[in-house]
């Protein structure tokens, strides 16, 4: 793939040194940079963009291909370059570009500054699976903070209280915005179970009763399944869900309450807590049919053991 992005690149310097005489070129559309307008819409001697020029295609396609290696940093550079250099109807796609490399790179963000990228992030237009990617990881990394200051003890009650609030909010924000996200993905998108891996994460480490950590533990794989048989391997991927950094036990007890019934700690599910489950199936009914595998998962979160 790789090469063949690199004959694109040159093919688009060569082209950039052409003489156009001061004629736009017909450009193909790709969902990036907007839908090809229907000629029965333009008016008579107008065009309805601004042709983005070679040199900052190259750019964008830099910030790809970064993007690919998981080279995040780089990425947000090229991205945030290409937005100087563009118009004003192609800087949504390119900001959320932007941000979803910011968030998934190694920077540790404050929360004033998590706080105004949510603000940006929610005011553009478009919406999809990647816009609520960024959310989900906004509001992952603020239930994070707010964990750590629930963790010190505050001189203030009212303070406290506050704050224990805001840890609940962002947990719940947080989950039901990857949710979002997945359900708004194609169904055999190889990128699915990583965020149900996120899910996962949050679930364990707030010590969510273990049959709603089982039921989305079910989903994770049976989507992964689906991918994996849809699409060549691609290492790295699809790569089994690995909990020891929150607790090698949890697929222990995992498997004991699938296999066995027994459960290892609360047995009462609490309503809070069956909510994750109830939000995953209302959303997805929403967009797909609930196949008799699902319909078992779901039903048995709500069995009595």
């Amino acid at each position: 793939m790789e090469p063949v992005i690199n004959q694109y690149i040159e093919f688009l310097e060569n082209d950039g040194k052409k003489d156009t005489s001061g004629l736009a070129p017909i450009l193909r559309s790709v969902s990036l940079f907007g839908k090809r307008a229907n000629d029965s819409t333009l008016e008579l001697g107008k065009n309805s963009k601004v042709p983005i020029n070679s040199a900052t295609r190259i750019t964008i396609i830099k910030g790809y291909m970064c993007m690919l290696r998981c080279q995040y940093v780089e990425a947000e550079n090229y991205f945030t370059q290409s937005l100087n250099d563009i118009p004003n109807e192609h800087h949504s796609q390119l900001s959320l570009l932007k941000c979803y490399n910011q968030m998934r790179g190694t920077g540790i963000f404050k929360k004033k500054e998590l706080e105004l990228m949510l603000h940006n992030v929610q005011k553009l237009e478009l919406d999809g699976s990647l816009k609520q990617q960024i959310l989900a990881k906004i509001y992952h990394d603020l239930h994070n903070i707010e964990g750590n200051f629930k963790s010190k003890k505050s001189g203030k009650k009212k303070n406290g209280i506050l704050r224990l609030n805001q840890w609940n909010d962002y947990l719940k924000l947080s989950v039901e915005t990857y949710i979002q996200a997945i359900i708004m993905a194609p169904v055999d998108d190889l990128f699915i179970p990583s965020l149900y891996d996120q899910i996962l994460f949050l679930l364990i480490v707030n010590q969510i009763n273990i049959r709603v950590i089982a039921f989305f533990y079910q989903i994770r794989y049976h989507f992964a399944i689906r991918a994996d048989y849809e699409y060549l391997y691609i290492p790295g991927v699809l790569d089994d869900f690995d909990p020891t950094s929150v607790g090698g036990e949890i697929i222990y007890d995992i498997k004991q309450y699938l296999e066995k019934g027994i459960i290892n700690g609360a047995t009462v599910l609490k309503e809070d807590h069956a909510d994750y489950v109830k939000y995953w199936m209302k959303e997805y009914r929403k967009e797909h049919k609930v196949t008799q595998a699902i319909k078992y998962y779901y039903d048995k979160v709500f069995m009595e053991t």
